[in-house]
């Protein structure tokens, strides 16, 4: 298995402006849960609302705050079978452990409800830890805090970052979120003293299969394969983009009411090659942007994951219906039975993978996860160079 971590000498220069600024001038809905959704489901959700962004002094002062409003990742069942395994890369034994992880099961903040762990699923969870130990780097531990308790049908896991950080040290850019994991590496020191980096919550209410080596019967699904998925969006393989309703419209908006995106978000384009984030096209909360979300055609154009992914954008997971806690954070379906069908958004009965595909080690890179990054080069955004690196 890879590194997460790159070969800069291809590395383009990115520009960025540091200030995404989108006042609301009108009230927004409360926020509910959506319904849940299936793949193509063809079924119409509720979107959440929306509360009031950010002014524009808020904005300018971030520095060491933490992001808490952050929605979990969701990974989902898809009730089919395939019986398939994707090993872990081989290992050399001398290979240093490049990563710390230390994990504490159903601590105080996790939802009512938690139920005991099963001996088998620690196990199982230091398992897929080990492997993210040999391919993450950090010189500060990574912290997770793990709930096991009853989750909605269908849902097997879900995670994110327990916070997110802007204009720490070594921040790559200005007035962009940063997962609390990345930010602690690339600052080399704790930005958040005391508190975990990753949450995640896993069912227990699902039939689960808790061995490391692939042999998942028909009617089971593999925990580890979840452990890897959802630890994988806690260290920022996740973005910041909701569809919700304003004033009785659908709307998209990105940067969870702060105006700041995610650095997930800077790389994400439509087919025309039209960034997500550029204002200029699709305002922050806008039915513009709403129906780029729902369009099936959205691509993630990093440098390491475009080239890793044949010089082609990524396709992401953007069906005609918002999934709350699905939708554009996963690669798209076409990406299973493939080697990156860790990180599609739903999990076969029978199927296990262990093991992370080019695309997904180069999108991870391109979001920052190195010992040594060069510090981009961010531009204003006026002079249409802010466009991360690669064209579809």
């Amino acid at each position: 298995m890879s590194n997460f971590r790159s070969n800069r000498n291809r590395f383009l220069s990115i520009g960025f402006t540091a200030l995404f600024l989108l006042i609301a001038t009108t009230a927004f809905a409360n926020e509910t849960d959506p319904e849940d959704g299936q793949p193509d489901s063809g079924q119409t959700l509720e979107p959440i609302g929306f509360e009031q962004l950010k002014s524009a002094d808020e904005l300018v002062g971030l520095q060491q705050i933490s992001l808490n409003e952050t929605r979990l990742v969701e990974y989902r069942a898809d009730g089919e079978v395939r019986q398939r395994f994707t090993p872990p890369a081989k290992r050399s034994p001398q290979a240093p452990q490049t990563a710390t992880f230390t994990v504490t099961y159903n601590p105080s903040n996790c939802p009512s409800g938690t139920q005991p762990w099963p001996a088998a699923a620690k196990t199982s969870f230091r398992y897929a830890l080990d492997i993210f130990e040999g391919i993450v780097n950090s010189r500060e531990t990574i912290r997770v805090d793990a709930c096991w308790l009853d989750l909605e049908q269908g849902i097997l896991g879900a995670a994110g970052a327990t916070n997110y950080q802007a204009n720490f040290t070594n921040a790559l850019a200005t007035n962009v979120w940063f997962p609390n994991a990345l930010a602690n590496a690339l600052a080399q020191k704790d930005v958040s003293p005391g508190e975990s980096d990753i949450t995640a919550q896993f069912s227990a209410n699902t039939n689960w299969y808790f061995g490391t080596d692939g042999a998942v019967s028909p009617s089971q699904y593999d925990f580890a394969t979840v452990v890897l998925h959802e630890v994988a969006h806690g260290l920022g393989f996740s973005g910041s983009m909701q569809v919700g309703t304003l004033n009785g419209q659908v709307v998209g908006r990105w940067g969870f009411g702060t105006g700041a995106p995610f650095t997930y978000d800077l790389f994400v384009v439509n087919g025309g090659n039209q960034y997500l984030i550029d204002t200029s096209i699709f305002p922050n909360t806008s039915p513009q942007l709403a129906q780029q979300l729902q369009s099936n055609n959205l691509f993630f154009v990093g440098s390491e994951a475009f080239w890793a992914n044949g010089r082609k954008g990524v396709p992401l997971y953007a069906p005609a219906n918002w999934v709350q806690g699905t939708s554009y954070s996963h690669l798209a379906l076409s990406y299973r039975d493939t080697p990156e069908s860790l990180m599609v958004g739903f999990l076969s009965n029978g199927e296990a993978n262990h093991s992370f595909g080019p695309v997904t080690v180069g999108l991870m890179n391109d979001m920052g996860w190195n010992e040594a990054l060069p510090v981009f080069n961010y531009s204003e955004l006026t002079t249409k160079t802010f466009m991360p690196m690669a064209r579809r």
